[in-house]
Order: structure tokens, then C-alpha cells, then sequence
């Protein structure tokens, strides 16, 4: 594979989806990766949903 955009790494990779919960659920356990951080409503945050998920190493 090719690395045309000359790119070294990433820090982070955001998606906006419909439905957050949903999505967060399927790539920790497809992907194996697990869910660290939540922000919605019940932290304060009226306005969005954020899941914080990681590798697993």
C-alpha cells in the first residue's frame, strides 16, 4: 500500500454518526477496542454525545 498523502501516524479519528451509543457498542466489540470516556447529558453536555474508545494493546 501506498502512502500517497506522505502521512506518519494519527492522533485521533472523529465520526460523526446518527447514533453514537450504537456505534461505540459495535466497534468495541467487533473491533476490540474499549470504551475509556463518555460525554452527554448526564456529565452536562446538552448539545452532544462523545465515547472515548481505545486499543486495546
Amino acid at each position: 500500500m501506498s502512502n500517497n498523502l506522505g502521512l506518519i501516524g494519527y492522533d485521533y479519528v472523529e465520526f460523526y454518526v446518527g447514533s453514537a451509543k450504537m456505534w461505540a457498542y459495535w466497534h468495541s466489540k467487533a473491533l476490540g477496542l474499549k470504551i475509556t470516556a463518555y460525554l452527554g447529558p448526564e456529565t452536562g453536555n446538552r448539545d452532544r454525545v462523545s465515547y472515548f474508545l481505545e486499543k486495546i494493546m
